[in-house]
């Protein structure tokens, strides 16, 4: 049940977010949003770590040179690149438009799972894939 809990929370959160998003980038330009946004969630992200391990200690983790690469390069990817791109869509475009586009990723990701990390292309996955496309038509329409 916690999965569902916490995965209805962040379709919450993530379709709230580009309220506020397309509201603050009336007056800036989308890079320095993107600034804004990463600086605040790094001190964020950095004083819920310092309270969550206040009086213990840091779990126990091997940070590879293979390891911090591929983090890395996920979040220049995500969190730089993607949300830069998203930041202009939002700046330039209709909420309604750019949201739904943008939520197509499970597509790409889709794709990109077959293609390297060889997973399997089942019925479901071309279904839902279907239905993902099929969804962004209608609310296009």
């Amino acid at each position: 049940m916690r999965p569902i809990i916490f995965a209805l929370l962040t379709a919450f959160f993530w379709g709230l977010a580009p309220i506020f998003g397309k509201m603050g980038l009336t007056k800036l330009p989308p890079l320095a949003a993107l600034f804004i946004r990463t600086f605040s969630i790094s001190i964020a992200v950095g004083i819920c770590l310092l309270v969550s391990y206040m009086g213990g200690y840091l779990p126990a983790f091997t940070l590879d040179k293979r390891t911090l690469i591929f983090i890395v390069l996920e979040g220049i990817l995500a969190s730089f690149l993607g949300h830069f791109a998203y930041f202009y869509a939002l700046k330039e475009g209709n909420v309604s438009l750019v949201v739904p586009l943008s939520a197509t990723y499970p597509l790409f990701a889709l794709l990109f799972g077959i293609l390297f990390l060889k997973e399997s292309l089942a019925l479901n996955k071309i279904v839902g894939a279907l239905i993902v496309i099929l969804g962004i038509i209608v609310m296009r329409l």
